[in-house]
């Protein structure tokens, strides 16, 4: 289920498909660290801008610091 809802955020974040801002503001509660970035990212590269507390909730306060790590590092590749 994670990885249909990660693939879903990938295409409208490619797309930037009409009314896509809505479903990507929704995934920013998805369970998962990935999608909840994704989304993030994909709103931001939309030129949407993103509160500190929608920053937070995607980030997560309570989210492993490996996962964490581990998401950040495919960006020193």
């Amino acid at each position: 289920m994670a990885h249909q809802h990660h693939r879903a955020v990938e295409e409208m974040r490619a797309y930037r498909a009409a009314g896509s801002e809505d479903i990507l503001r929704r995934a920013l509660d998805d369970s998962s660290l990935w999608v909840r970035m994704t989304a993030a990212f994909a709103l931001v590269e939309s030129g949407v801008p993103l509160m500190a507390s929608e920053i937070e909730k995607a980030v997560g306060k309570d989210e492993r610091r490996n996962l964490l790590n581990g998401y950040f590092q495919r960006f020193t590749w």
